[in-house]
């Protein structure tokens, strides 16, 4: 694929390229906000871990060097129908605990979810570069329709907010992850048109190459795992600020619009 700088490269070279502008859909996970990095780096700060062969002597000062270091060595652990699951393998007190199951479960597996899983989780976590550029192509008119497509467990709004305040022209849907079906399926049962695919998960990518048009474009952010797939621009992504626009106000939970958030029982390939 030809060399491309940013996602705002692409969506504006290929609307001049159309005369129009795109229908973009955007998972959310680790494309618009980071999960595992983050979670990683709030664990291991939070409780002194050492992380292995690391080369700066004090890894968590800055978290847009643990952002790029995470997607270095990060290694798919599992590939399936489901997804794929990452697993994080330098950091010395989770390979120590890995082989011992209660440990494990009682000093990584608990106390990750238990940050993963606060209300504010998202509220508290920086946005990345894609979430940059999809803002700038909405407000120069280079993108006319934005869906994301996110799991998560039924009555779980909270990257629902995001949306809602960062994103207001866009819709989110979110997909009750306990029921499995793929991406591709879910897009094309639901009649979704689109010119851009962005995902970070190589099954959902896969799995749309092979299942629509060929004049599609999709991204992936540049992480090691995403090398497996060809025909796709990856890209490169770091943690980004994003602001709210000027005239949308912080939206309270309450306050959301249910009609924006879509709760669909029917699920794709789970990271």
């Amino acid at each position: 694929m030809p060399a491309i700088n940013s996602l705002y490269e692409l969506i504006k070279q290929k609307s001049q390229e159309l005369g129009r502008p795109l229908k973009v859909i955007s998972d959310w996970d680790e494309v618009i906000q980071p999960v595992n990095p983050q979670v990683w780096y709030n664990l291991a700060k939070n409780k002194s871990w050492k992380v292995i062969s690391y080369e700066d002597n004090f890894p968590f000062s800055s978290f847009e060097k643990w952002f790029e270091h995470f997607w270095k060595k990060a290694r798919v652990e599992h590939f399936g129908k489901e997804g794929i699951r990452t697993k994080y393998t330098t950091i010395k007190e989770v390979e120590e605990y890995r082989n011992d199951k209660d440990k494990f479960e009682e000093f990584v597996r608990k106390p990750f979810f238990e940050i993963l899983n606060d209300s504010q989780y998202y509220k508290k976590t920086p946005f990345l570069s894609f979430a940059a550029d999809l803002t700038k192509c909405l407000k120069e008119g280079l993108i006319s329709e934005l869906n994301f497509i996110t799991a998560s467990q039924e009555n779980d709004n909270r990257k629902a907010i995001q949306c809602k305040q960062y994103f207001p022209q866009a819709k989110i849907f979110i997909q009750d992850q306990k029921v499995s079906k793929f991406r591709w399926e879910f897009i094309r049962d639901n009649h979704f048109e689109f010119d851009v695919f962005i995902d970070d998960n190589p099954l959902a990518v896969k799995g749309a190459k092979n299942n629509f048009p060929v004049d599609k474009l999709y991204v992936m952010p540049n992480y090691l795992i995403n090398e497996v797939i060809e025909g796709v621009y990856r890209i490169s992504i770091c943690p980004a600020e994003l602001k709210t626009n000027d005239s949308t106000q912080i939206i309270q939970e309450s306050n959301i619009e249910q009609k924006q958030i879509q709760l669909l029982k029917n699920n794709y390939d789970r990271k």
